[in-house]
């Protein structure tokens, strides 16, 4: 779960920094998308890849995301109480 831009629980640096972040890690680049379920909204939940690197693990050891415990679940890396 990355920080939100805006709306009532938005903070907006600490998203721009994600996006910025994200932007050099991947953008320009080839990404596998693996789809897991569409959400409530009907907005697909993935995980991305870049080459061997998990995009969303890669936030996650950066700082730039965290855990949503209520979807952890879905995607084994985020299940693990280890390092990561």
């Amino acid at each position: 779960d990355a920080p939100e831009m805006t709306g009532s629980k938005s903070e907006p640096i600490a998203a721009l920094a994600a996006k910025e972040y994200l932007n050099k890690l991947i953008g320009g680049k080839e990404v596998t998308i693996r789809r897991i379920r569409k959400d409530r909204y009907g907005r697909t939940v993935a995980e991305l890849s870049k080459r061997k690197m998990n995009v969303q693990k890669e936030l996650f050891k950066r700082g730039f995301a965290k855990i949503y415990q209520h979807y952890a679940n879905q995607c084994e890396w985020s299940k693990s109480k280890g390092d990561f």
